[in-house]
């Protein structure tokens, strides 16, 4: 349960420690045929790994961040981090999964974190790129 509140806190320390400047534009109008599976290519213009906390023990860098849009209205995010440990000089890696639920209005997919987190946030798919805003961040997927 820690891992999961940590994973939590990370991504939203991660949406605001990347730039301080928000970055955000407005969406365009999304598709509306959005599943399919996405990988992260940047968050505020910055290509992945992205260092995303540091901790008394350890650094933790966001190496992978993978979305699955179900059709039936869900969704799931897994984020692969790297952790350094600043006590030794061992390397491991851990992963955190999100899941919540979708929906389409006023021409923006809205999303609804409903484990890992509480939050809300919306983007849109235009021509094979998810484009997310979380945060005043913004983040971009691409279609695989």
């Amino acid at each position: 349960m820690m891992h999961r509140v940590v994973l939590a806190a990370t991504a939203v320390m991660l949406a605001a420690c990347i730039d301080t400047a928000s970055t955000s534009a407005p969406l365009p109008p999304t598709e509306t045929d959005i599943a399919g599976q996405f990988t992260l290519t940047s968050a505020n213009g910055q290509a992945l790994p992205i260092f995303a906390q540091s901790t008394p023990a350890a650094r933790w860098t966001l190496v992978a961040d993978t979305l699955v849009i179900a059709a039936s209205g869900s969704w799931d995010e897994t984020a692969t981090y790297e952790i350094d440990s600043l006590a030794s000089t061992g390397t491991s890696t851990q992963q955190g999964v999100t899941t919540g639920t979708w929906t389409i209005s006023n021409q923006q997919i809205n999303f609804t974190t409903t484990n890992g987190g509480s939050a809300t946030f919306a983007g849109a798919l235009s021509k094979g790129t998810l484009t997310i805003v979380f945060n005043d961040g913004q983040f971009v997927y691409t279609k695989i």
